[in-house]
């Protein structure tokens, strides 16, 4: 893994961490209008465990199937998520 970058100004200091793929800065998540609260909890889920089922993001979130299901897609949809299986076996893996 390479080493990490770090941005410094009188104001604030960013440490990046980059992947093989992007870079990824969880504050960015933050800002991210187009998401809700869920989906940045499930999205971090995603990150940090390699991929989320429909299960998971429904236990993680307290939320219905039908949520979860919606929740996912947009993810997904959003150019986030990549879509693994079918039926059950769905599983959504970071894209970033």
């Amino acid at each position: 893994m390479p080493e990490p970058e770090y941005e410094i100004d009188p104001i604030e200091t960013k440490v990046i961490f980059k992947s093989p793929g992007k870079a990824v800065l969880l504050s960015e998540l933050e800002e991210n209008t187009e998401i809700n609260q869920r989906m940045r909890e499930g999205l971090k889920y995603a990150l940090r465990e390699g991929s989320i089922s429909n299960k998971e993001y429904r236990k993680i979130n307290d939320v219905s199937h039908d949520t979860a299901n919606n929740e996912l897609t947009k993810l997904f949809e959003l150019d986030l998520l990549d879509r693994v299986g079918e039926g059950r076996a769905t599983r959504y893996k970071p894209k970033i």
